[in-house]
C-alpha cells in the first residue's frame, strides 16, 4: 500500500509544479552526502525515478522461452515436465501459444494430483491472467500489480499478440536494482532461466545445421 501510494503521488503530480527527475536525484545525493539518507535509500529513489522511462518490454520474459502448458494435457503430464517444477505460475494455452486461456498455480496442480485428480485436464485448474501492453512503463506496471494483487501478467504487443510474460519480481527487481529471492521457487530469476533456455535452443539449432 505504501509503495502504491508513493508511486501515485510521485508520477501523478502537477507537471507545472513538479521538479525534474535530475533535480530530485541531485537533491537525494546531497542529502546522502550529509548523512541523512542511507545509501540503499538513495539507490531506491534513483531507481524509482527511472521507472517512467523503462518499459515492460525491457524486463519481460520473451514468449519464445516462456514455459507454457497445453490446456488439454493432464495434470499429471504437466507435473511430469521438469520445467513445471521451476515456476510457481504457468500460462496455459489452447492449440496455439497466442491463444492463452489463463494460468495455473503449481501448488494447485500438486494438490489436485494428491486428491486423485491427476487425470483431469490442466484446463480444469485455470485461473484468469491479466494482460498488459509491452509499452506500459514499469511504474504503471508495478502499480497495476499492486491493484490487481497479482504475481504474473501476460504481455501483449501492438497487434495484441503474446510478447511474453512479466512477473511481480521483475518489476520489484527493477525498482530495487537487485534480485528478489522467492523461497517458494527453485528458480529465483525467471528471466535468467529464460535466457539460458533460449541460448540452449540456439546451440541446438546450430548443431542440427
Amino acid at each position: 500500500m505504501w509503495l502504491s501510494t508513493r508511486l501515485t503521488k510521485l508520477f501523478n503530480a502537477d507537471k507545472n509544479n513538479a521538479i525534474t527527475r535530475e533535480e530530485i536525484i541531485a537533491l537525494a545525493s546531497l542529502v546522502y552526502k550529509d548523512g541523512n539518507l542511507f545509501s540503499q535509500e538513495n539507490e531506491y529513489l534513483a531507481n524509482l525515478l527511472t521507472l517512467r522511462e523503462v518499459k515492460t518490454e525491457q524486463i519481460l520474459t520473451p514468449r519464445s522461452v516462456v514455459h507454457m502448458l497445453d490446456a488439454e494435457m493432464t495434470i499429471s503430464e504437466a507435473l511430469d515436465n521438469p520445467k513445471t517444477q521451476q515456476f510457481s505460475r504457468i500460462p496455459v494455452y489452447q492449440k496455439q501459444i497466442d491463444h492463452i486461456l489463463g494460468k495455473v498455480i503449481r501448488t494447485d496442480l500438486y494438490q489436485a494430483e494428491r486428491q486423485g485428480n491427476g487425470n483431469e485436464p490442466v484446463s480444469s485448474m485455470i485461473k484468469p491472467i491479466h494482460r498488459v501492453s509491452e509499452k506500459m512503463p514499469v511504474h504503471s506496471l508495478l502499480d497495476t500489480f499492486i491493484k490487481q494483487r497479482a504475481h504474473l501478467f501476460l504481455v501483449t504487443d501492438e497487434f495484441g499478440q503474446t510478447a511474453g510474460v512479466v512477473a511481480l519480481e521483475d518489476a520489484i527487481e527493477t525498482l530495487l536494482g537487485r534480485e528478489i529471492i522467492d523461497e517458494s521457487d527453485k528458480v529465483t530469476d525467471m528471466q535468467a532461466l529464460a535466457r539460458s533456455n533460449y541460448r540452449k535452443q540456439l546451440r541446438q539449432g546450430k548443431n542440427k545445421t
